[in-house]
């Protein structure tokens, strides 16, 4: 949290000044208008996005051998969860575990509906998953 509110207070302050604002004026409107997402936002964002990436086999090597389908467990194959595109996450006993990429990069990818999850291109996610924790972020 101490490194998140320097750089909510930098995308404040670079809201005011593209459209305009007085130092003291809120910026939750002019963050709504510009279509920007809080700081907060944008780390649920990334993780989808790598994870977009180690679906589609389109990021390093090193990035795909540390997470795993559902379906790829020989113990789940009967299951219906064996036909989603769900991914295994990992049993952790500690905060710290949980942010490693290996746990919290799942979990962000399981918890995305599958419209957002179905999309076709980079782009197309991005777009997707922009307009899903926009409205999230903002109530929309």
């Amino acid at each position: 949290m101490s490194t998140i509110r320097p750089l909510q207070r930098v995308q404040n302050a670079a809201a005011r000044l593209a459209l305009g604002l007085l130092p003291r004026d809120h910026v939750y409107a002019a963050l709504k208008k510009l279509h920007w997402l809080h700081v907060t936002h944008r780390i649920p964002y990334k993780l989808p996005l790598m994870m977009f990436l180690v679906h589609n086999h389109q990021c390093p090597d090193y990035m795909s051998n540390i997470v795993s389908l559902v379906s790829d467990d020989p113990e789940r194959r009967r299951l219906r969860s064996a036909t989603s595109t769900d991914y295994h996450v990992p049993r952790t006993r500690t905060k710290l575990g949980d942010r490693a990429f290996s746990i919290a990069g799942p979990k962000a990818w399981n918890n995305l509906p599958q419209s957002v999850r179905c999309a076709d291109s980079l782009d197309s996610f991005k777009r997707k998953l922009k307009f899903y924790l926009f409205k999230s972020c903002f109530n929309v």
